[in-house]
């Protein structure tokens, strides 16, 4: 006796439910990551606005991946965000980017579905 199941039904089901939630979750690293961007631009104390005006999200969402890159996106040949952050010999730090990440997240919240 063979028995045959047909299981395309659940496996499409399956594969709708994982796609919902690989969307949610990437919906709620934008909301972190947004929130990193304004708790970052806070703290950011410069006279020319420059690295400020640099901080931005880079979101990608495709059918082989989900990620979200944020950070200070500056496009001169001498970007200071890793500088202004952790210092250097000859200047003391300001770190701007960890006390943000610090502050997004005691800010987040995950909304149930």
């Amino acid at each position: 006796m063979t028995v045959v199941v047909d299981d395309r039904a659940f496996r499409a089901g399956l594969n709708a439910y994982l796609e919902r939630l690989k969307r949610e979750a990437h919906d709620a690293a934008r909301r972190y990551a947004d929130s990193v961007v304004t708790f970052s631009v806070a703290h950011i104390h410069s006279a020319s606005g420059d690295l400020a005006g640099a901080m931005g999200v880079d979101d990608h969402l495709d059918e082989e991946s989900a990620y979200i890159i944020v950070g200070a996106f500056e496009t001169d040949d001498h970007p200071h965000a890793l500088e202004t952050e952790f210092g250097t010999s000859k200047e003391q730090a300001r770190p701007f980017f960890r006390p943000a990440l610090d502050e997004a997240v005691r800010d987040f919240t995950v909304k149930e579905p």
